[in-house]
């Protein structure tokens, strides 16, 4: 060994206590910050499900929407229409749009009738989004006059996170293009393993392709996921074009479901930090969140959701696809490069 390398390596040495405390550290700050995204504050949020809430043609049997909202609404607020995935009910989201409502923002969230493929979900958003605009219009509701219809969001969950993504771009009155501000795809559908297209399909009536999605658009994925593969979410995103920001974030070993099945949610601290961001700056415009989806050193992004973010597969998935830990466009790029 020359002297050169011998110095080295005793510098490494040397350094390697102080290392590990710091990354310690950084880790420790960044589950500080995202705990403190994803409280919610239960006392300050109000609800209700009755008779207007109900669409018997594309909600489940007796069971109306449900919409949340601030206590103390002042003014006009912005909207989110939230909506689950293949076999489940509205019940195994309810902490996002309460937390959500916690902080703001007006939610509706359902039980759709049909969820057996992914073509199914466009017209039980459309109905949420005439019952949203409806109860913004009664005068007995309590969200009259409350909700700004031209900040609404869409959020989906697997192949409800699919069906979010295409009526965001699909023409109105068959979509909600032109109504929707911004729109999450949570571990979107776009096919997996044979059990999963046995039960979803692949996918094929919409595809992948989201060329017409002009709005600010998120997917956000987990590197565990072995129902809708990280790499095939990877396709929606890679398909948007426009100046529009764009992001794919995939969470670090995070399963398909296991950020909202009751009672474990390991990952949902993270996901409802993440979603509640996105939705502050590009649903409230609110600049200061922003610093949430940029690649920079020193940005919010790089310091808080950075360290929760990899593209660590599944072991099950035997490696699958390369997908990259995230991806973030340039706003106002007419092709979305990434950073």
């Amino acid at each position: 060994m020359n002297n050169n390398l011998r110095k080295s390596v005793y510098l490494l040495l040397l350094l390697l206590p102080t290392l590990a405390p710091a990354l310690g550290q950084t880790r420790e700050m960044a589950q500080s910050q995202i705990d403190k995204l994803a409280k919610i504050e239960t006392d300050s949020i109000a609800s209700y499900a009755d008779s207007n809430t109900y669409d018997e043609e594309y909600f489940a049997e007796d069971e109306p929407a449900t919409i949340y909202y601030p206590k103390n609404l002042k003014g006009r607020v912005p909207a989110v229409i939230v909506v689950h995935g293949f076999n489940c009910k509205q019940k195994f989201l309810q902490k996002l749009p309460q937390h959500l409502s916690s902080h703001g923002f007006i939610c509706i969230t359902y039980t759709a009738l049909d969820q057996k493929r992914p073509f199914q979900w466009p017209p039980g958003l459309m109905a949420a989004y005439q019952i949203l605009r409806g109860e913004s219009m009664r005068p007995d509701s309590p969200i009259y006059d409350h909700v700004d219809l031209d900040a609404v969001a869409l959020v989906g969950h697997s192949m409800g996170g699919a069906g979010v993504l295409h009526t965001a771009m699909m023409p109105y009155p068959n979509g909600l293009s032109g109504k929707i501000k911004t729109v999450v795809g949570l571990n979107p559908y776009n096919g997996g393993p044979l059990v999963a297209k046995v039960g979803g399909g692949a996918n094929d009536s919409l595809g992948d392709d989201l060329s017409e999605l002009k709005i600010p658009t998120m997917i956000l994925t987990g590197s565990y996921d072995i129902l809708a593969f990280p790499w095939k979410s990877l396709a929606f995103y890679n398909s948007l074009r426009g100046p529009a920001k764009h992001a794919f974030l995939s969470i670090d070993r995070m399963d398909h479901a296991d950020w909202y099945f009751i009672p474990s949610e390991p990952k949902y601290p993270i996901l409802r930090a993440i979603v509640y961001s996105w939705l502050r700056a590009y649903l409230a415009d609110d600049p200061e969140y922003r610093d949430y989806f940029v690649d920079r050193p020193g940005s919010a992004f790089d310091r808080y959701l950075k360290p929760h973010l990899s593209n660590d597969p599944n072991p099950l998935t035997r490696g699958g696809e390369p997908f990259p830990p995230y991806l973030l466009s340039e706003e106002g790029d007419p092709l979305g490069a990434t950073n």
